[in-house]
């Protein structure tokens, strides 16, 4: 789940499906290095900040996973906490934990806030806005404009414009109608 989630957040800073699994793939495959720069020398604290990437929380997990089975131990609830390299499988489970939450977070607010190729984005603190969490339509500007009468345009050509349907129409005098600015 953790490496779905880094996934996740490297793709909301592409807008082209193209681009993000090309880039992705290399992103996702090259975070996975750094984890072989890591040793016996390097203390808990430092392989927990290390396992921020789920690449090399899920490689370090591997390793004391092999590290258990060849010394016979074996992979057990009584020995998921032995730390052997200053380092435990508890301490990567919940690593890789804390990574999904995180990266899904980051994820979700850079895909609503970066630009993409489709649709709008949202203002950098669109987490802190009421009508983001409540599911309004529209905030309250928009709710007056949307209920000001528009001024008819005398230069429009009534040939250009389709007339509604009577679904549409229906919509429009039960208040239900979207109401497009400058439209």
């Amino acid at each position: 789940l953790a490496a779905t989630s880094l996934c996740f957040l490297i793709s909301a800073f592409f807008s082209r499906a193209k681009t993000a699994s090309t880039l992705g793939m290399i992103i996702f495959f090259g975070s996975f290095f750094p984890m072989f720069s890591l040793d016996d020398k390097n203390t808990n604290g430092e392989l927990l900040a290390a396992t921020l990437s789920p690449t090399i929380g899920f490689g370090g997990g591997i390793n004391l996973l092999a590290t258990y089975e060849n010394d016979g131990v074996g992979m057990t609830f009584d020995t998921v906490s032995l730390i052997p390299n200053n380092y435990s499988f508890e301490n990567v489970l919940w690593m890789l934990c804390a990574d999904f939450f995180i990266f899904t977070v980051l994820g979700w607010y850079f895909y609503e806030v970066l630009p993409s190729e489709f649709g709008t984005t949202r203002p950098p603190w669109f987490p802190f806005t009421k009508a983001y969490w409540l599911g309004t339509e529209y905030g309250a500007e928009d709710a007056h404009m949307a209920s000001a009468p528009k001024e008819a345009d005398t230069n429009a050509d009534p040939s250009r414009f389709e007339p509604p349907s009577a679904s549409e129409s229906l919509k429009a005098e039960n208040n239900k109608a979207m109401v497009v600015k400058d439209l």
